[in-house]
């Protein structure tokens, strides 16, 4: 039987949501669509805003309180819906956004809607707007297939259970099963928009036991700094000598188990937190690939047949491309994000899959090895500077370190903060 799919995605400067509706009665899905855009449009226009992207809307407290009301009527059917709620609560009077019916929301179009609603909200030049930003984008269009994945609501892969390969060992039911939520980025690490369905019980499992463990204690500070609520909810850090949470408001709580550990009032102090939990540098490359391979379309799964066995500790990795990491306010994120490029031509010179995650202030970027798209070569080094003219956007994030994270040993990990200490006045 034909299964009807209709997607709709909200997109504003402060916010991003996006659901896709699935149903076997066309009549259905059609009068549900129907009744849905009902809410947005304007009744004294005969023509009534169906179209694949409608004209920017303003924030409307009216307009927030009918899309309240279908969601209560209609979650129980389809609880994707629920992260609406979300969406027009982060909204402000004076804010546009705009709703995407039944288009792919890819990075293209979505920079070309983010420079349209920038030029809007601040009464600027929209051609401009749109061509300076392009511009920047130039040689990441021209040399990439550009995707994002983390900022709306989706599920990856077959939703017929029964029909599921799982991309990571190649099995189906019944000799393995398919009964667990996986998440396709980690959920310890905030990720409640994106599950993957073809993962099975048994490497969801694995992998929560082997290498993610890895990523969510190197990045558990951030976790805590921003309140971010992973599985079981906001976390609270307990190290070797402290213990950090989050306090009211902005303040950060850090206690240490000994007064030798403390910053002295006046000084400048470098404070070490020592966290009890060791390290596999190699396990965070791994996690961070299989996030690539949670997200993307299954036709490029043959590409990474190699990527896969080496996640899967199939094949042993001495020397990997450095990984670049930042600090970057500019791009934070309460949800994670996957920004991901696929090379558009055969020029083996460049990577043929190259990420940027984002979490919260932190970035990665990296490069996806042992694709087979790639030479041998580069997937032991990578000229980062070549890659850089090829993906020109990242001109514009300052401040990147490139890291060794070949090493496949558990280390102690210990994070330094530079911190000034000063008496309340």
């Amino acid at each position: 039987m034909e299964t009807h799919k209709t997607t709709f995605h909200f997109k504003s400067l402060v916010a991003s949501e996006g659901f896709k509706l699935e149903s076997t009665n066309k009549r259905n899905n059609d009068l549900f669509t129907a009744e849905f855009l009902e809410i947005f449009s304007n009744k004294d226009e005969e023509d009534k805003a169906t179209g694949t992207i409608s004209n920017p809307l303003s924030y409307d407290v009216n307009i927030k309180n009918k899309v309240f009301d279908f969601i209560d009527r209609n979650s129980s059917k389809f609880p994707s819906l629920n992260g609406l709620t979300s969406f027009f609560n982060k909204l402000e009077e004076g804010n546009l956004y705009v709703i995407i019916f039944n288009i792919e929301l890819t990075a293209e179009l979505s920079l070309y809607l983010s420079s349209h609603l920038k030029a809007w909200e601040n009464d600027e030049d929209v051609n401009k707007l749109v061509k300076e930003d392009m511009d920047l984008f130039g040689t990441t269009f021209e040399n990439y297939r550009t995707r994002i994945a983390g900022d709306f609501r989706k599920a990856v892969g077959n939703p017929i259970r029964k029909q599921r390969v799982c991309r990571f060992c190649n099995e189906s039911m019944p000799k393995v099963t398919f009964k667990k939520k996986a998440h396709a980025i980690s959920e310890a690490l905030g990720n409640k928009n994106i599950v993957l369905y073809d993962e099975c019980d048994k490497c969801n499992e694995r992998f929560g036991k082997t290498i993610e463990g890895d990523i969510i204690t190197y990045l558990e500070l951030f976790r805590t700094i921003y309140g971010i609520k992973g599985k079981g909810g906001k976390k609270k850090i307990k190290g070797k000598n402290f213990e950090a949470s989050k306090g009211e408001g902005n303040q950060i709580e850090i206690k240490f188990f000994s007064l030798d550990d403390r910053p002295k009032v006046g000084d400048d102090y470098n404070i070490k937190l020592e966290f009890d939990k060791k390290v596999t540098h190699q396990n965070i490359y791994k996690t961070l690939t299989k996030f690539f391979i949670s997200v993307i379309d299954d036709s490029e799964l043959p590409n990474f047949e190699d990527s896969i066995n080496w996640i899967n500790g199939k094949i042993n990795a001495k020397e990997l491309p450095l990984v670049g990491e930042a600090i970057n306010y500019d791009t934070f994120v309460h949800h994670p994000r996957l920004l991901y490029f696929l090379r558009k031509s055969d020029d083996t010179n460049l990577p043929y899959a190259v990420c940027q995650f984002f979490y919260t202030c932190k970035m990665f970027l990296f490069v996806v090895p042992f694709s087979s798209k790639d030479s041998v070569e580069l997937n032991r080094k990578i000229d980062w500077k070549h890659t850089f003219k090829s993906l020109s956007h990242l001109d514009k994030y300052k401040g990147w370190g490139f890291y060794n994270h070949s090493n496949n040993t558990p280390r102690t990990f210990t994070i330094s903060l530079n911190t000034d200490i000063k008496t309340e006045e």
